[in-house]
């Protein structure tokens, strides 16, 4: 493609090596920087190939196509030398990059086969596992620490001929080059020619790429902290020229081979990629000893099931089955059906359904999830919507395209039952927890650049050892200028200077995988054929991607929280049955129990779950709750919201008597007349 440039035209470049800060320290580019410098620079498309994964693949995609830009997702993946099954440790680098969803597809099964089969210190592939997934990809033959690179650079020519003809082989025609770099190493310098030398004698194009590690030239000191943090070693040589170079600065660096930069928007304009994101990909309900229903469609014979499992459980939950309890349900219905969400809430009553029959502890629900009939019905919750006033469409409204959140509270000591069932009914390779990222905090930030900076460890505790846990929103800088103790440390002077402007430069960077507290992924299918999987450390199968990508690609999650207060609860339960022959279960505890309230109104709530901190107990005394919608109340006003905006202080003096009670608008006094107009 030319490009206009004052009086004449000249080609364009595409970036394609690039390593993010989901290399894990060895990447500093953050994406959203990523993409707008390249907006900035006016490139059309940039790529993404960070180190054995492809965590931040999607979070980049939606970017980078916000941004205007086309996103090329791949991957700099990690080559044996054998068998991926063999433990040895050499291997070689090899860029992929995905042309169509095919590419995609096969990209995600050989980084998750990586990391599953092949892990040994790192993710590793081999040529016959590259073979097999080679459809739609397109590969380059990667760096100095390529496999061409090393045998050209080793004196091994006739070798590298033969190893670049079988990656033309396997990735067909056209789909393979021979990278040329230029860091301004001599051994790179030497490698380009013999590189040009080998495409022109065996037919194999090259292509220009500038190895990306960072933005701007500014942050290569932060690439090189990042370097001395791995504990690999296999971050990549500091440097001032792993940044994200101009056209005009690649063009003039390979002033040289000019088919090499044309070849970077030649493979540009190959790579389309288009993911279909905020679709519903959910499993189906198994439905099969259903007799009844196995003449219907699937989707149909989903909502049929649904249906008749409410209209079932009405008796049990209802008195009096009244036209409003009916009209409720209908609507649900509807729109559970519209949505196409029926498996969803059948899926969800089954786990609960599981725990039960096993007498693991579920919690009754919390969240928007209450306000659904349908949950009620099917005892995902135990709050009755109709008699609390709660409404549907704050959790599932057709006008959003949100997919609904159920969160399921377990016991914390049997958790692990729970997610077996799961696995062993949809399938164990179409589900896996969530894999989340974990990013540098102040302290941790503070730990770190000292610890890669070699900074005297009193100098690192004294500055970490002042700052919270949790510095907020305002990070280290916050913290630096509020904080009284540090009026007493010489924070403008050396070492101090230092260390906090590296770690202000490390703050808020991702430093690695952990898992999900609680999320669980379900797909319709082979779940690693369109979500990368990984094994964490304490031997999880956790997603790649977190939950954001997750629930983007349209994939059902489910939070399943091993809560500490329900297995307390439990142990509660037993101890009672067992040494005073009390035996009644959680549903059984009244509501309107007045010593209960005593002890609440007493502000005597320590081990009592979101009512023990120092100030929930002090406003329980002063609110002096007598039933349980004063304690919604409470937990509603206890919020940074209603907390500074003076809610709080208005409840009170409204509750008392000390405040005339207004509305907003007539209309809202129904709604309104529990919290005395308050919002």
């Amino acid at each position: 493609m030319l490009v206009r440039a004052g009086r004449g035209f000249y080609m364009s470049f595409v970036h394609l090596h690039v390593h993010s800060e989901y290399s894990f320290l060895d990447g500093a580019c953050r994406l959203s920087h990523l993409v707008a410098r390249a907006k900035e620079l006016g490139m059309s498309a940039v790529a993404l190939t960070d180190h054995g994964g492809v965590h931040g693949a999607l979070e980049f995609y939606v970017l980078a196509r916000a941004a205007g830009i086309k996103p090329i997702i791949g991957c700099e993946v990690y080559v044996a030398s054998g068998s991926r099954l063999e433990k040895t440790k050499e291997n070689f680098h090899l860029t992929l990059l995905v042309r169509d969803i095919e590419g995609y597809k096969n990209l995600v099964q050989l980084v998750t086969r990586a990391h599953l089969e092949g892990f040994y210190y790192r993710p590793r592939v081999d040529k016959k596992l590259l073979a097999r997934f080679a459809g739609g990809l397109i590969a380059l033959s990667g760096c100095l620490s390529g496999e061409i690179p090393h045998l050209l650079l080793s004196g091994e020519h006739q070798q590298a001929s033969e190893v670049a003809n079988q990656y033309r082989k396997m990735f067909g025609s056209g789909n393979f080059y021979l990278e040329l770099q230029d860091h301004g190493s001599p051994d790179q310098a030497l490698c380009n020619r013999m590189l040009v030398q080998l495409g022109h004698t065996i037919g194999v194009p090259t292509v220009a790429t500038n190895d990306v590690h960072y933005v701007e030239p500014s942050e290569a000191g932060v690439q090189e902290m990042m370097g001395r943090l791995n504990r690999l070693g296999n971050a990549s040589k500091p440097g001032g020229n792993r940044y994200l170079k101009s056209p005009i600065e690649m063009r003039r660096l390979f002033a040289s081979v000019p088919e090499a930069i044309a070849n970077t928007e030649e493979i540009s304009g190959r790579c389309n990629l288009e993911l279909e994101l905020d679709t519903a990909r959910l499993p189906l309900f198994p439905i099969l000893s259903q007799d009844d229903l196995r003449e219907c469609s699937q989707e149909y014979a989903q909502d049929s099931l649904l249906r008749a499992l409410c209209h079932r459980n009405l008796p049990h939950k209802y008195r009096y089955i009244t036209g409003q309890v009916l009209e409720r349900l209908e609507k649900e219905l509807a729109t559970i059906s519209r949505m196409k969400l029926s498996s969803y809430f059948l899926i969800v009553a089954d786990i609960v359904k599981f725990a039960r029959s096993r007498a693991i502890p579920v919690g009754p629900g919390r969240g928007s999830a209450g306000g659904s009939l349908v949950a009620y019905l099917l005892g995902i919750t135990s709050i009755d919507p109709i008699y609390y006033g709660l409404f549907f469409e704050r959790f599932l409204n057709p006008e959003r395209p949100d997919l609904p959140d159920i969160d399921l509270d377990v016991c914390q000591r049997r958790r692990y039952e729970v997610l077996r069932y799961i696995r062993k009914k949809y399938g164990e390779r179409n589900v896996a927890q969530i894999g989340i990222f974990s990013t540098l905090g102040a302290r941790g930030a503070i730990r770190e650049a000292g610890k890669a900076l070699g900074t005297p460890t009193q100098v690192i505790d004294l500055v970490a050892g002042n700052l919270p846990s949790f510095s907020g929103s305002g990070g280290l800088e916050h913290a630096l200028a509020t904080l009284p103790e540090f009026t007493r440390i010489p924070v403008k002077q050396e070492p101090f200077r230092h260390l906090i402007d590296a770690a202000k430069k490390m703050e808020g960077r991702v430093r690695h995988t952990s898992v999900h507290a609680a999320g669980v992924v379900l797909s319709n299918g082979d779940l690693g054929k369109l979500v990368p999987i990984e094994r964490a450390p304490g031997g999880e199968v956790v997603t790649q991607y977190g939950p954001e990508s997750i629930e983007a690609l349209g994939l059902i999650k489910i939070d399943i929280l091993g809560l500490r207060n329900l297995t307390i609860i439990d142990d509660t339960l037993d101890f009672l049955a067992k040494t005073r022959d009390i035996k009644f279960t959680m549903d059984d505890i009244p509501l309107d129990d007045s010593a209960t309230f005593r002890l609440l109104a007493q502000g005597d709530t320590l081990g009592c779950f979101q009512m023990e901190s120092t100030g929930m107990r002090g406003l329980l005394k002063k609110f002096q709750p007598g039933n349980i919608e004063d304690i919604i109340c409470i937990l509603a006003l206890y919020r940074p919201g209603p907390w500074d905006a003076g809610l709080v202080k208005a409840f009170l003096r409204r509750r008392r008597g000390g405040e005339l009670v207004i509305y907003p608008h007539p209309l809202l006094e129904p709604i309104l007349r529990e919290t005395y107009g308050i919002i």
